[in-house]
C-alpha cells in the first residue's frame, strides 16, 4: 500500500531519504527504553543463509530466556 515503518541503517537509506523516496521519522523519546515487538519474516521455500539462520536462532534463544523471566 506504499506505507511501512522500519529501523534501517542511516548510511543505507540516506540516498533514498535525499531523493524523497523515504521519509525519516524522528522520535524524541527513543531513550525511554520502550520495548517494541518486531516480526521476522522470510520465505519458507527459500533456504536461509548462515547469517539469517544464526539470527533466527539467537532470537529464539532470547525469546525463551525472556519467557522464563516472566
Amino acid at each position: 500500500m506504499g506505507l511501512g515503518w522500519a529501523y534501517l541503517p542511516q548510511p543505507l537509506v540516506q540516498p533514498l531519504i535525499a531523493s524523497g523516496a523515504l521519509t525519516e521519522v524522528v522520535f524524541d523519546n527513543m531513550a525511554s527504553r520502550m520495548r517494541l515487538w518486531v516480526d521476522i519474516v522470510w520465505i519458507k521455500n527459500r533456504p536461509l543463509g548462515l547469517g539469517a539462520q544464526r539470527y533466527l536462532d539467537l532470537m529464539r534463544e532470547l525469546a525463551k530466556t525472556e519467557s522464563r523471566r516472566s
